[in-house]
């Protein structure tokens, strides 16, 4: 019997995993686009983001390709261990009636549930953050932006780690960069109770600021609240005919109560009330990552703003065969949700980012790497003693863990 366990697979099950996930993105984003509707708001959607790290349908499209190849290359019985119930159900689906298949969901019934939880759970966050933002809104300092010259947005976001000591350090610029009178971070708000605070230490230090939540009203809120309520939701579940309906029901779920979704409709609204109060802008550098709160903040800037330069910047290093959510397609730069300048990291990025479009303005530079350009980049075939090599870590938490435990695991072979 051949053991196929989706969340420890071999060597060579995890090399033919890989083959099928990075050649079938093609085929998700054809089945993405039919189902795409005439309604701004709705390609903003969550889902409609490829984002595979909350969406299910991608992946679990990909286990039934890497199923259906396991039973071609061996006549062996198979068992399979997954630990997702939308994951599972969808494989039960697609092979049902078939006697070389034993499949074994590990988290049955709390993945099944979880589901409706996290929903309840996402609509108290997007309460509590509400609240926050409303909370530190003020007119007075909205109406202290200058209207009678050209200013400049650099899109950020405050998270508590910017913030540590009282001493403030932008994750992606250089303080002294805002002490310019036409130079205004402009960030997205993690900071629910800590944010009157962290206000007071920038309005010390004499950093320019436009808060987003100072110019967005109870009704900006109130509307985007009930759009990620009462969401539009994917109808197709046939992808290149597999039967995806498990999933594709798993990622309508899972955009209700998004805050990635509420975010972006936010900065849509954003942007309309700037126009409302006159501010006149002259360019704005965007933290491009193709997501559905990034997608708000260029069609709101667009729609409103139409003459003003809008600059991608696509400051991380990335793997675009595995996170192609961040690679735009044709039909998002055509609805206006994605800058047609952009700054890339290195060119290395260049052929992956232009894939589905080719007319982007590509630059290359970094506003986050300065400090990190003395490294080289050295291709090494044989190890024949040992090598200091800087690892970057992701932000994300269980990410870097991964990353770590797998240092960790090679150090101790042998042969490492």
């Amino acid at each position: 019997m051949i053991n196929i366990d989706f969340d420890n697979l071999d060597e060579n099950q995890s090399n033919l995993y890989n083959k099928i996930f990075r050649i079938n993105k093609k085929n998700y984003e054809i089945f993405l686009k039919k189902n795409l509707i005439q309604d701004n708001f709705f390609f903003l959607s969550n889902f409609l983001s490829k984002d595979i790290y909350s969406n299910l349908s991608y992946i679990g499209y990909c286990q039934i390709v890497f199923v259906e190849d396991q039973m071609l290359l061996n006549k062996k019985k198979i068992k399979i261990t997954i630990s997702n119930y939308y994951l599972y159900k969808n494989i039960k689906l697609n092979f049902k009636n078939n006697n070389r298949l034993k499949i074994i969901c590990k988290n049955y019934l709390t993945t099944k549930l979880i589901l409706y939880f996290k929903i309840i759970f996402k609509f108290f966050f997007l309460i509590n953050f509400i609240f926050w933002q409303l909370l530190n809104r003020s007119n007075k300092r909205a109406k202290k932006i200058k209207k009678n010259f050209l200013i400049n947005l650099y899109d950020t976001t405050f998270t508590y780690s910017v913030f540590k000591k009282n001493i403030f350090v932008d994750r992606y610029y250089e303080n002294k960069l805002f002490k310019y009178k036409i130079n205004y971070l402009c960030p997205e708000n993690l900071l629910f109770k800590k944010t009157s605070s962290c206000v007071d230490i920038l309005s010390r230090k004499k950093i320019n600021c436009l808060y987003r939540f100072d110019f967005l009203n109870f009704s900006d809120y109130l509307i985007s609240l009930k759009k990620v309520i009462f969401t539009k939701f994917l109808s197709k579940t046939k992808l290149n005919k597999k039967d995806i309906k498990y999933l594709i029901f798993h990622d309508n779920l899972n955009n209700i109560c998004n805050f990635n979704f509420f975010v972006g409709l936010l900065n849509f609204f954003f942007f309309a009330n700037l126009k409302d109060h006159n501010i006149k802008i002259s360019n704005i550098y965007h933290k491009f990552e193709n997501q559905s709160a990034g997608k708000g903040f260029v069609l709101g800037s667009k729609n409103f703003f139409p003459k003003t330069n809008i600059i991608g910047i696509c400051d991380y290093f990335i793997n675009y065969h595995f996170a192609f959510s961040r690679v735009p397609l044709k039909y998002e730069v055509n609805k206006k949700l994605v800058p047609k300048k952009n700054i890339l990291v290195n060119k290395r990025y260049l052929q992956s980012f232009k894939n589905h479009y080719k007319n982007f303005k590509i630059k290359f530079n970094s506003f986050r790497y300065k400090k990190y350009r003395f490294i080289k980049f050295e291709k090494i075939n044989h190890v024949k003693k040992k090598l200091n090599i800087n690892v970057f870590l992701p932000i994300q938490k269980n990410e870097s863990i991964k990353i770590i435990n797998q240092i960790i695991t090679l150090k101790n072979l042998k042969k490492h």
